[in-house]
């Protein structure tokens, strides 16, 4: 049997006789939460003034968002989170579908230059973890074993271990360097400065990575930093190297895509 609420203009059932319904028994002063008529009123944030509910309101009158930026947290809950971390991270293991996925989902995707910025301020100051340290003997020998020869992601048909000719001599050599000014044609590095840092002068850099072409328009110069950055991306530096010696008249004849 239903009974009807004791409140005067409520209409709703209770299942007891003498009893209030839920919304009459949170009323006014019955509500645990009464504290001179605060229930009644809507709350706000005090940063952003956005609406929140009566329980943030007592704790520290801020919203979820305010109450996240603002939080402290301890050397004690970071050690914790960083033990938890390094535990799961150890069982945990990728697999290779997985792992085809990310990197198919990540193929030509560039990285924005605001994001670069950031990046680039959150590391000034900081030093690599791996300073001061190094490799033991294992590994090293692992290392060796995963970039030698067709394992090695530089790895073109063994161009390099083929010799240079007899026409990339010296001579050559001081030609092409007097031709660029004795300047790094990458990162504009002199070669008094090259000579300081690496006690070595600047080197000559085949645009076509291809050892047996010796043509001067088929050669640059380059420090030792970027001689050895530019085996990645060759076609993009081939194009780059062709736009500057074109600045400076040097004629060279139309190659197609083979670097």
């Amino acid at each position: 049997m239903k009974y009807k609420c004791i409140e005067k203009d409520c209409n709703n059932s209770v299942s007891k006789r003498g009893n209030r319904c839920k919304s009459c028994a949170n009323e006014s002063e019955r509500n645990p939460y009464w504290k001179d008529g605060v229930t009644k009123k809507q709350h706000f944030c005090k940063i952003c003034s956005n609406e929140i509910s009566l329980s943030s309101y007592y704790r520290n009158q801020l919203c979820k968002v305010c109450s996240h930026k603002n939080h402290i947290v301890t050397e004690e809950t970071r050690e914790k989170i960083a033990k938890k971390v390094s535990t799961t991270s150890k069982n945990h293991k990728v697999s290779q579908e997985t792992r085809k996925k990310i990197s198919e989902g990540n193929k030509g995707k560039k990285c924005l230059e605001e994001t670069r910025e950031k990046i680039s301020e959150s590391l000034k100051g900081k030093t690599s973890s791996f300073k001061n340290k190094h490799h033991t003997e294992e590994t090293i020998e692992y290392l060796r074993k995963i970039n030698t020869g067709k394992l090695n992601p530089g790895y073109i048909d063994g161009r390099s271990y083929f010799p240079y000719p007899s026409e990339f001599n010296n001579i050559l050599k001081e030609k092409i360097c007097q031709r660029d000014d004795y300047i790094c044609q990458l990162c504009g590095m002199t070669e008094e400065e090259h000579l300081e840092l690496y006690n070595a002068r600047l080197t000559v850099h085949h645009i076509g990575y291809d050892k047996k072409d010796s043509r001067e328009d088929r050669l640059i110069t380059l420090c030792f930093k970027c001689n050895a950055s530019v085996n990645f991306q060759r076609w993009s530096h081939f194009k780059y190297f062709m736009l500057i010696l074109s600045e400076k008249g040097v004629n060279y004849e139309r190659v197609e895509k083979s670097v």
